[in-house]
């Protein structure tokens, strides 16, 4: 007999969803599915929804978080169990594909892969093996292991929701979605991701800043459909209440970047420029070359940086010891994603000290451990809100469209 692991998100109590007639969805609520790697993104939009949507048409929270089991066995293979009878209804799968966060046993028993159960109730969690409850700890889990568990989720989900069921896939960050472009002899890896959300059975896709929307949009064959929200409508209503802005200036990091920060510019009716630079390769950045605009602009000025990611932090460090040199006042880095791959950290961590950066302002799109959240430069604005808001609109059949208008919380 194969060792199994057991990873249960959620409770698998008896729920009003059980006592449905086939076909017949409670209430119309929308049903949250968070994936292992999705939890922690997961329980923040349920709290939103039963808190501040869900009371507005007059609904409950009851019954919108499903459990789920995953069972990994001892070669690592897996499966996933929906625990709760949702067919006909529309699911919402929630996937961190970036979550450095994954709480995970630390521990085995007798030199053995540990059988264990996650307990996922909304605000803890608990890890078993047997009746013995082991140690736990966050840890960084590959972009590749969790999507291949969010495949698995969808199966499942799409096996209980039946053909009359909805499944939309909320993925805060798009994995591979800058893998859009084929040359020489590489993968294009967003095609095949995409193909594979599609086959295992997903309807729709839920995303914010997505690198190149039109490219994702292209990339799925049949009938998926996009939504790409924008996070400049959470990250505006933070900087209103929580920044002066009358001495702003926002300078795109590169030329591809300009529309974003030409937002932020208009908002505030501030000055906006550019930065041009020289990439040899991915992730490396020769130079900043000069400024599209003028030099006596930037001097005495704060600076606003806004991109959609933040990865190794190379391009947008040499902008900001760029401008500093130009004469700005101060610089702040605004970024949707916060990636962080290694060096980035200590790039960050090393620019603040030398006080080359005041401040990176980013989402939680990605969710990143304690130490990482309480770095001094570090402020992380709340997406998760607008999320719900989406899926509240979507769940009841109405345009999300005018979302960046609708400055109502």
């Amino acid at each position: 007999m194969s060792t199994r692991t057991h990873i249960a998100i959620g409770k698998a109590e008896k729920a009003p969803l059980d006592t449905r007639h086939e076909g017949e969805c409670m209430n119309n609520v929308p049903l949250i599915i968070p994936t292992p790697c999705g939890y922690q993104f997961a329980q923040q939009i349920y709290k939103h929804l039963v808190k501040t949507y869900l009371p507005r048409r007059k609904q409950t929270g009851k019954g919108v978080w499903v459990a789920t089991e995953m069972i990994v066995f001892a070669d690592t293979d897996q499966m996933t169990k929906i625990l709760h009878h949702i067919r006909g209804c529309d699911a919402y799968i929630i996937a961190d594909m970036q979550s450095a966060a994954t709480i995970l046993p630390t521990e085995t028993i007798d030199d053995r892969p540990p059988s264990h159960r996650i307990s996922m109730q909304h605000d803890n969690y608990t890890v078993y093996h047997d009746d013995k409850e082991l140690a736990v700890s966050p840890r960084k889990v590959s972009v590749p292991r969790n999507f291949d568990m969010l495949l698995s989720v969808i199966d499942a989900t799409r096996n209980a929701v039946k053909e009359n069921g909805r499944i939309t896939v909320v993925l805060p960050f798009f994995p591979s979605s800058r893998q859009d472009r084929r040359g020489g002899r590489f993968s294009l890896d967003l095609k095949r991701r995409c193909v594979a959300l599609e086959k295992a059975g997903a309807d729709h896709i839920l995303t914010i800043d997505v690198h190149n929307e039109s490219a994702v949009e292209n990339a799925f064959e049949e009938r998926t459909g996009l939504d790409n929200l924008y996070a400049r409508h959470s990250v505006l209503m933070f900087l209103h209440a929580n920044r002066d802005m009358q001495n702003a200036y926002f300078a795109s990091p590169d030329a591809s970047a300009f529309k974003r920060n030409l937002h932020y510019a208009e908002e505030f009716e501030v000055g906006v420029g550019f930065l041009y630079k020289h990439r040899t390769k991915p992730n490396v950045v020769e130079k900043v070359l000069g400024f599209g605009g003028s030099k006596e602009d930037i001097i005495g000025k704060d600076i606003y940086m806004v991109d959609d990611m933040i990865d190794t932090a190379g391009t947008i460090i040499q902008a900001a010891y760029y401008l500093r040199e130009c004469g700005a006042k101060s610089v702040r880095i605004i970024a949707t994603h916060a990636v962080f791959s290694p060096p980035a950290l200590r790039r960050l961590d090393a620019a603040h000290e030398k006080h080359i950066i005041q401040e990176v302002i980013v989402t939680n799109s990605i969710t990143h451990p304690s130490d990482v959240a309480a770095k001094p430069w570090l402020t992380i604005v709340d997406v998760a809100k607008y999320f719900a808001k989406a899926i509240d609109r979507l769940n009841n059949g109405e345009s999300i469209s005018a979302l960046l208008e609708d400055e109502e919380e």
